[in-house]
């Protein structure tokens, strides 16, 4: 899974989606909206996935994001550890595990 954020604006503020990316499959697999760039976008979105997809508990996740507050947060990690899932972010050109 990939998490991605976007900022759009308009007359009447700010729309910021948060989009949880199945990258295999490359389909969007879970997604919130708000008028900021707080933490809860992302882990509402990530929490959609759960709910529609159901995953195994045994199935392998591994989670893949920028070096973004919203992704680098203690909330946001504990909802993963919570799930027993993986995390990844980017550093230039590698990755490291949290």
């Amino acid at each position: 899974m990939g998490g991605r954020l976007h900022v759009y604006r308009d007359r009447r503020g700010l729309a910021v989606p948060g989009v949880v990316i199945d990258l295999f499959s490359r389909k969007v697999a879970g997604w919130s909206m708000r008028p900021d760039m707080q933490r809860d976008l992302v882990i509402d979105a990530l929490e959609m996935v759960w709910f529609r997809r159901c995953p195994d508990k045994k199935a392998g996740l591994i989670f893949h994001s920028d070096r973004g507050s919203q992704y680098a947060s203690k909330e946001f990690s504990d909802v993963l550890k919570e799930r027993k899932r993986s995390e990844f972010l980017s550093i230039t050109h590698n990755s490291e595990r949290i």
